[in-house]
């Protein structure tokens, strides 16, 4: 189908496939696409039960958009988010050392999961002891998390921070706020109380 030229890359669409059954029907159509060096290919169902669907790969596709937002799976419908604005004296310490503290925070309480506090950047004493981090998760109840690496006393924790740049509408109040896992090494203080 040809190569079409977008910003900074070219789109390469192959033309199709057409799968036959034995009853000499097509059945499916099987598509490519190259975008720079990037490709993947997807099975558009034409007759049966599955006529008008497509699979595809997953692992194929970077980010996939649903409605406007980061599509990230399925979401449970007995699971939910509950985000609530606290006024609480927050420090969190890693290895013994204050990293970070704050009077206010974004309490998310998620269905079957502990309560996270998600606390202003802001509150980072040391910045200079932060550096981003290359990994990003997805969840479909908060969106897309990036990382943030944390050195103390010389050691670096890898990963120790995240926040949610763009998160779905639910989370929508922990957006660029940070929180850190609660884990060994790390304790994260509320009104005086480790939690």
């Amino acid at each position: 189908m040809g190569i079409h030229e977008g910003i900074g890359y070219n789109i390469d669409v192959a033309e199709p496939e057409l799968v036959i059954g034995d009853d000499g029907k097509s059945r499916a159509l099987v598509e490519r696409v190259t975008v720079g060096q990037k490709s993947t290919t997807w099975v558009r169902f034409l007759e049966g039960s599955l006529n008008g669907f497509i699979r595809f790969e997953r692992s194929g596709i970077d980010d996939w958009f649903e409605d406007g937002a980061l599509f990230a799976g399925i979401k449970n419908p007995y699971k939910r988010i509950d985000p609530a604005t606290v006024w609480r004296h927050i420090i969190v310490k890693v290895d013994g050392e204050k990293v970070a503290e704050t009077n206010v925070a974004v309490l998310l309480n998620e269905t079957g999961l502990k309560e996270t506090y998600y606390i202003p950047a802001t509150s980072i004493e040391n910045w200079g002891s932060v550096e981003k981090s290359g990994l990003r998760t997805v969840c479909p109840y908060k969106g897309e998390a990036w990382y943030l690496s944390l050195t103390v006393k010389g050691k670096k924790h890898e990963n120790l921070i995240w926040y949610y740049q763009y998160p779905t509408h639910e989370s929508a109040a922990a957006q660029g706020l940070i929180s850190f896992y609660n884990k060994d090494g790390v304790d994260i203080l509320v009104d005086g109380v480790k939690i």
